[in-house]
């Protein structure tokens, strides 16, 4: 899973939580698991972009563009150790209505190859 990713994954779980959405405690469970572990890779993400981001409104245009590379190095590493805590389509039957903001926020936690 990239950086990009992770912080997406992020920012749509905390958008649900923040909903106030119910779910059943497997789906809960894997929230907030899935959060820890996403966390624990933005914690080594976060320090870097402040690294490259540093004093960034009194760059040149060509440092400015530099840093813009080096922002987008940093968002593309593929971080192969992630590990999700997968949930069954059937867990979010008794979820009610979903949204599809709502449910893509945790589509990536979703087990495809069920049948």
């Amino acid at each position: 899973m990239k950086n990009s990713e992770i912080i997406a994954n992020i920012n749509g779980l905390n958008k649900l939580a923040e909903s106030g959405k119910q779910f059943p405690v497997r789906v809960n469970y894997a929230i907030s698991k899935n959060m820890r572990e996403l966390m624990r890779f933005y914690e080594a993400y976060e320090p870097e972009r402040k690294k490259i981001m540093d004093d960034f409104d009194n760059k040149s245009d060509a440092e400015k563009e530099e840093t813009a590379v080096k922002l987008n190095e940093l968002l593309e590493i593929d971080n192969e150790d992630v590990n999700i805590h997968k949930i069954s389509i059937h867990d979010l039957e008794t979820s009610g209505n979903m949204t599809i903001e709502e449910f893509k926020s945790i589509e990536f936690m979703i087990n495809d190859e069920e049948e």
